[in-house]
């Protein structure tokens, strides 16, 4: 055999491995870039249905505060479907009574995402009193201050020359507006009548306590219901007859529904505490949290009213405190609101029915009007002891069982 031939064949015996060599790397070089456009292909699919979610989500979100906004009653549907014309928006949604605020809960039908959120209103831009009653007059006695404006149906604010309830020196308050030019007494609505079946409840368990590390589950129903030690609530749901909450016990995010509650000592509360019947706050820990302390009330009588809300002690720098007063009016015997000069609130006070406030506010609060009972006279009309000072810049979503202006909005979970 020739050198030639040799070195052909020899060429020939390396051709056909370099060859499947070569195919293979081309092989899986073609597979990889085709693993890579699929991957991205996924990739860019799910990017797609997750901004369609967001799309119909934020959508829903925006159809829904229209509807709060433009009914002239709290808008509730059990479920609402919505498709736009071109098909590229789809979701459904309800929007349901749970305690004090409406659950506005929506899904996208496309990505099968879902979310929920309370809805309501944040408050117009109001002054630091506003007083309701028509028959109302306010005087001022032993220090009371009021910077921001006092807006009260007739106009009548004064500085107590009673002997026994005088104003001082440093009893001070500036302007007031009057009917003609307030709006908000001919705009205010009531709807208690939403939140009056929330209490109706069968109890399997009738005692649930709670000490020392334990965690609360998170939805707890019981009849009667005791925390404290170092008990945590992270987000729990508590529906109970009565609940007692003492102790360094911490709630974060709370939805506690109850007809009595007691809280006190060195609890720290975040969320919504809603009552039917008697709440008692004695909390020595300042709340940092938003808090949220609502009491329905309920007439259990001719003239037997059951509702009564008792703040000795709370120091908080976002609170809503509020009475909705339902089937509450002027001739009903007791003052249902009280705030004890112990107390120092950063937020809204919302009252339709008396209040007997001697602590300081900063924001607004509106009420029915001011008393108190002493050495058995009721001294109607009178505020003493108090400091309020409006505050613009706090946003606290408010029910929409109370309708007095201000903006449609949420709060998420």
């Amino acid at each position: 055999m020739t050198a030639e031939r040799w070195n052909l064949r020899r060429k020939n015996g390396y051709t056909l491995p370099l060859a499947m060599v070569i195919l293979l790397i081309a092989g899986n070089i073609g597979l990889a870039i085709f693993t890579m456009i699929k991957s991205e292909r996924i990739e860019s699919f799910h990017r797609y249905v997750k901004s369609q979610a967001e799309l119909d989500i934020e959508s829903a979100l925006d159809y829904s505060l229209v509807k709060i906004q433009s009914s002239k009653e709290p808008w509730r549907t059990d479920s609402l479907a919505y498709q736009s014309t071109d098909g590229n928006i789809r979701f459904s949604l309800s929007h349901k009574q749970k305690g004090a605020y409406a659950l506005l809960d929506i899904f996208s039908k496309d990505s099968l995402e879902q979310t929920a959120v309370y809805s309501g209103f944040v408050q117009a831009n109001l002054p630091a009193v506003t007083v309701l009653s028509k028959n109302a007059t306010l005087a001022l006695a032993q220090g009371s201050k009021i910077k921001g404006g006092i807006a009260i149906p007739g106009g009548q604010v004064n500085y107590s020359s009673h002997y026994k309830m005088m104003a001082d020196k440093s009893t001070s308050y500036d302007t007031v507006f009057s009917e003609k030019v307030f709006t908000l007494f001919d705009s205010l609505q009531y709807f208690p009548q939403n939140t009056r079946d929330q209490f109706d409840s069968v109890f399997k368990k009738r005692l649930c306590e709670f000490d020392a590390k334990d965690r609360i589950p998170n939805d707890l129903v019981c009849k009667k219901v005791i925390v404290q030690g170092d008990a945590l609530c992270d987000r729990c749901s508590i529906n109970a007859e009565s609940i007692k909450i003492i102790g360094n016990s911490i709630f974060k995010k709370a939805q506690i529904k109850a007809r009595t509650a007691e809280l006190g000592e060195n609890a720290s509360i975040s969320g919504v505490v809603f009552v039917q019947d008697t709440l008692s706050v004695n909390l020595r820990k300042e709340q940092e949290l938003p808090l949220k302390l609502i009491l329905q009330g309920r007439k259990t009588g001719p003239v037997e009213y059951t509702g009564t809300m008792d703040i000795e002690k709370l120091r908080a720098k976002n609170a809503l405190i509020m009475f909705v007063g339902d089937n509450w009016d002027e001739t009903m015997p007791n003052v249902p609101v009280r705030i004890s000069d112990k107390c120092n609130i950063v937020g809204n006070l919302v009252s339709k029915g008396t209040v007997n406030f001697q602590g300081t506010l900063k924001g607004s609060a509106i009420v029915w009007d001011f008393g108190f009972d002493e050495g058995g006279t009721r001294w109607r009309n009178f505020l003493r002891k108090a400091s309020f000072e409006r505050d613009s810049t706090i946003t606290i979503l408010m029910p929409d069982i109370f309708h007095m202006g201000g903006d449609a909005s949420y709060e998420k979970l």
